[in-house]
Protein backbone atom coordinates (compact mmCIF):
# COMPACT_ATOMS: atom_id res chain seq x y z
CA UNK A 1 0.00 0.00 0.00
CA UNK A 2 0.71 3.66 -0.88
CA UNK A 3 1.60 4.62 3.10
CA UNK A 4 4.13 1.84 4.02
CA UNK A 5 5.61 1.67 0.89
CA UNK A 6 6.10 5.24 0.75
CA UNK A 7 7.75 5.33 4.52
CA UNK A 8 9.58 2.58 4.19
CA UNK A 9 11.43 3.84 1.41
CA UNK A 10 12.11 6.95 2.86
CA UNK A 11 13.89 5.02 5.83
CA UNK A 12 15.25 2.18 2.76
CA UNK A 13 16.67 5.50 1.51
CA UNK A 14 18.86 7.22 4.56
CA UNK A 15 19.80 3.61 5.49
CA UNK A 16 21.29 0.50 3.47
CA UNK A 17 21.25 -2.17 6.26
CA UNK A 18 17.65 -0.98 7.47
CA UNK A 19 16.15 -1.49 3.70
CA UNK A 20 16.92 -5.02 3.65
CA UNK A 21 16.08 -5.40 7.34
CA UNK A 22 12.74 -3.57 7.01
CA UNK A 23 11.80 -6.60 4.35
CA UNK A 24 13.21 -9.48 5.99
CA UNK A 25 11.26 -8.70 8.92
CA UNK A 26 8.18 -7.82 7.58
CA UNK A 27 8.11 -11.29 5.71
CA UNK A 28 8.90 -12.94 9.08
CA UNK A 29 6.24 -10.53 10.98
CA UNK A 30 3.59 -12.02 8.48
CA UNK A 31 4.56 -15.50 9.03
CA UNK A 32 4.67 -15.31 12.62
CA UNK A 33 1.62 -13.69 12.88
CA UNK A 34 -0.37 -16.03 10.76
CA UNK A 35 0.67 -18.79 12.41
CA UNK A 36 -0.07 -16.96 15.52
CA UNK A 37 -4.24 -16.62 14.09
CA UNK A 38 -4.30 -20.64 13.99
CA UNK A 39 -3.66 -20.74 17.86
CA UNK A 40 -7.12 -20.54 19.34
CA UNK A 41 -5.36 -18.69 22.62
CA UNK A 42 -4.62 -15.87 20.12
CA UNK A 43 -7.38 -15.79 17.50
CA UNK A 44 -9.99 -13.26 19.20
CA UNK A 45 -7.08 -10.02 19.25
CA UNK A 46 -5.92 -11.80 16.32
CA UNK A 47 -8.72 -11.22 13.30
CA UNK A 48 -7.83 -11.48 9.96
CA UNK A 49 -8.52 -7.37 9.37
CA UNK A 50 -6.42 -6.64 12.73
CA UNK A 51 -3.68 -8.97 10.91
CA UNK A 52 -3.89 -7.48 7.91
CA UNK A 53 -3.15 -4.03 8.84
CA UNK A 54 -0.34 -5.46 11.57
CA UNK A 55 1.45 -7.21 8.09
CA UNK A 56 0.77 -3.11 6.53
CA UNK A 57 2.46 -1.78 9.32
CA UNK A 58 5.70 -4.43 9.98
CA UNK A 59 8.42 -2.51 7.39
CA UNK A 60 7.51 0.67 9.34
CA UNK A 61 8.74 -0.50 12.96
CA UNK A 62 11.97 1.73 12.07
CA UNK A 63 10.12 4.59 10.54
CA UNK A 64 11.58 7.30 13.52
CA UNK A 65 15.13 6.41 12.09
CA UNK A 66 14.61 8.85 9.51
CA UNK A 67 15.02 11.40 12.20
CA UNK A 68 18.34 10.15 13.37
CA UNK A 69 20.86 11.66 12.21
CA UNK A 70 23.52 9.89 10.05
CA UNK A 71 26.60 10.12 12.06
CA UNK A 72 24.87 7.35 14.54
CA UNK A 73 22.61 5.68 11.38
CA UNK A 74 25.09 4.92 9.50
CA UNK A 75 27.87 4.26 11.93
CA UNK A 76 30.25 1.27 10.81
CA UNK A 77 30.68 0.15 14.42
CA UNK A 78 28.79 -0.37 17.94
CA UNK A 79 27.45 2.65 19.27
CA UNK A 80 28.84 4.49 22.65
CA UNK A 81 26.59 5.49 25.58
CA UNK A 82 25.47 9.22 23.96
CA UNK A 83 24.66 7.71 20.70
CA UNK A 84 23.08 4.63 21.73
CA UNK A 85 20.35 7.12 23.15
CA UNK A 86 20.32 8.50 20.51
CA UNK A 87 19.28 6.04 18.62
CA UNK A 88 16.36 4.40 20.76
CA UNK A 89 14.69 7.59 20.19
CA UNK A 90 13.61 5.97 16.55
CA UNK A 91 11.01 4.14 18.24
CA UNK A 92 9.78 7.23 20.37
CA UNK A 93 9.60 9.30 17.27
CA UNK A 94 8.35 6.32 14.88
CA UNK A 95 5.41 5.87 17.61
CA UNK A 96 4.77 9.95 17.62
CA UNK A 97 4.51 10.42 14.30
CA UNK A 98 1.48 7.14 13.93
CA UNK A 99 -0.11 8.89 16.82
CA UNK A 100 0.32 12.45 15.00
CA UNK A 101 -1.10 11.04 11.13
CA UNK A 102 -3.84 8.44 12.93
CA UNK A 103 -6.40 12.03 13.47
CA UNK A 104 -5.75 12.40 9.52
CA UNK A 105 -6.09 8.70 8.14
CA UNK A 106 -9.26 6.92 7.97
CA UNK A 107 -8.19 3.79 9.01
CA UNK A 108 -7.58 4.68 12.92
CA UNK A 109 -6.86 1.24 13.32
CA UNK A 110 -4.03 1.28 11.64
CA UNK A 111 -2.46 4.35 13.12
CA UNK A 112 -3.17 2.11 16.24
CA UNK A 113 -1.11 -0.47 15.11
CA UNK A 114 1.47 0.99 13.67
CA UNK A 115 1.87 3.16 16.52
CA UNK A 116 1.94 -0.08 18.69
CA UNK A 117 4.67 -1.88 16.44
CA UNK A 118 7.23 1.53 16.16
CA UNK A 119 6.89 2.87 19.36
CA UNK A 120 7.33 -0.68 21.69
CA UNK A 121 9.33 -2.92 19.24
CA UNK A 122 12.07 -2.81 21.65
CA UNK A 123 10.36 -3.13 25.27
CA UNK A 124 11.41 -6.73 26.98
CA UNK A 125 8.98 -9.05 28.72
CA UNK A 126 11.25 -8.14 32.22
CA UNK A 127 10.64 -4.45 31.41
CA UNK A 128 14.48 -3.87 30.59
CA UNK A 129 13.68 -2.16 27.56
CA UNK A 130 12.67 0.97 26.03
CA UNK A 131 11.33 3.69 25.28
CA UNK A 132 8.71 2.88 27.98
CA UNK A 133 10.43 -0.12 30.08
CA UNK A 134 6.82 -1.92 29.91
CA UNK A 135 6.30 -5.12 31.34
CA UNK A 136 4.66 -8.19 30.14
CA UNK A 137 1.47 -8.11 28.78
CA UNK A 138 1.69 -5.03 29.19
CA UNK A 139 3.14 -4.59 25.64
CA UNK A 140 1.17 -5.03 23.07
CA UNK A 141 0.90 -8.55 21.30
CA UNK A 142 1.84 -6.90 17.71
CA UNK A 143 4.89 -5.24 19.49
CA UNK A 144 6.25 -8.05 21.16
CA UNK A 145 5.80 -10.77 17.86
CA UNK A 146 8.17 -7.72 16.42
CA UNK A 147 10.81 -7.37 18.61
CA UNK A 148 11.15 -11.72 18.04
CA UNK A 149 11.68 -11.20 14.62
CA UNK A 150 13.69 -7.75 14.45
CA UNK A 151 16.32 -9.25 16.84
CA UNK A 152 16.32 -12.59 14.17
CA UNK A 153 17.03 -10.58 11.63
CA UNK A 154 19.74 -8.93 13.05
CA UNK A 155 20.99 -11.85 14.42
CA UNK A 156 21.18 -13.35 10.64
CA UNK A 157 22.00 -10.83 9.11
CA UNK A 158 25.80 -9.29 8.66
CA UNK A 159 26.78 -5.76 9.85
CA UNK A 160 30.08 -4.08 9.54
CA UNK A 161 30.70 -4.99 13.30
CA UNK A 162 29.75 -8.85 12.60
CA UNK A 163 28.95 -12.22 10.65
CA UNK A 164 25.63 -13.29 10.61
CA UNK A 165 24.78 -15.97 13.19
CA UNK A 166 23.55 -19.64 11.63
CA UNK A 167 19.62 -20.57 12.49
CA UNK A 168 20.29 -21.92 14.81
CA UNK A 169 22.37 -20.06 16.67
CA UNK A 170 20.01 -17.22 16.23
CA UNK A 171 17.06 -19.74 17.34
CA UNK A 172 19.32 -20.60 20.51
CA UNK A 173 19.40 -16.99 21.46
CA UNK A 174 15.99 -15.76 21.21
CA UNK A 175 15.27 -19.22 23.23
CA UNK A 176 17.71 -18.12 25.87
CA UNK A 177 16.23 -14.67 26.06
CA UNK A 178 12.67 -16.37 27.14
CA UNK A 179 11.56 -14.30 29.98
CA UNK A 180 13.91 -11.70 29.90
CA UNK A 181 13.54 -9.73 26.90
CA UNK A 182 11.10 -11.83 24.90
CA UNK A 183 7.26 -13.79 25.62
CA UNK A 184 7.82 -17.14 26.58
CA UNK A 185 4.89 -18.05 24.99
CA UNK A 186 5.55 -16.46 21.91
Amino acid sequence: DLISSSFAGLVESRDGITGGHLKNTAIYFEAFIKHLMTIPKYSDVLTPTMVKKAIRSAPLHDVGKIAIEDAVLRKDSSLNGTEFERMKQHSVIGGDLFLHITDGITDKEFGRVAEQIARYHHEKWDGSGYPEGLKGKQIPLVARIMSIVDVYDALTSERSYKKPYSHQKSMDIIASGRVTNFDPEL
